[in-house]
């Protein structure tokens, strides 16, 4: 199969391959592995048979349970559904700080997304839904199988920063 960043899809939002980026120590992530995108409720039927052939197997949904419920996901029969929202954080007072030493040390912008987001990798909550998509990934060792992950627009919680022509890290594939 061809390897393409972005998948061809009729109404998928946002959809993009993260297989082909090389990390720092020259290793590279296996293509049809892991996707992400943006949401599933208005796959069509092509759609849904593209990404059964695609090797689709697990569709992490990162949405709050009331953002799937308005939205359900369509996914092909062979495909695992899973709903485990990132949302809410729960270290409330805990984290306040933690959050503000991350932030000095990371990032110089304060903002409400770039609290967010540090939160989002120091919440005990969160952490736990990042540990088990990645043990997800992990037991997924059948060759051409893929775990999708998303939220509601490919943005927020995947790491898209919400452009349409976002292709990750400028590294070739």
């Amino acid at each position: 199969m061809e390897h393409n960043r972005v998948l061809r899809l009729e109404h998928g939002i946002n959809f993009r391959e993260l297989g082909g980026y090389e990390n720092t120590a020259g290793q590279t992530i296996k293509w049809q592995k892991l996707l992400r995108c943006g949401g599933m409720s208005l796959l069509t039927n092509r759609d849904l048979t593209y990404l059964d052939n695609y090797g689709l197997r697990y569709d992490i949904d990162l949405r709050q349970a009331n953002e799937a419920e308005m939205s359900p996901d369509r996914y092909p029969k062979n495909t695992k559904y899973i709903n485990t929202s990132v949302y809410p954080f729960t270290d409330n007072r805990r984290f306040d700080h933690r959050l503000k030493r991350l932030i000095k040390r990371m990032v110089v912008d304060d903002s409400f997304n770039a609290q967010t987001y540090a939160q989002m990798i120091t919440d005990s909550h969160a952490v736990k839904v990042w540990q088990n998509l990645f043990a997800t990934l992990l037991a997924n060792d059948q060759p051409d199988q893929s775990v999708l992950f998303h939220c509601a627009a490919g943005k927020d919680r995947t790491g898209g920063r919400g452009c349409a022509h976002y292709d990750g890290p400028r590294r070739p594939p």
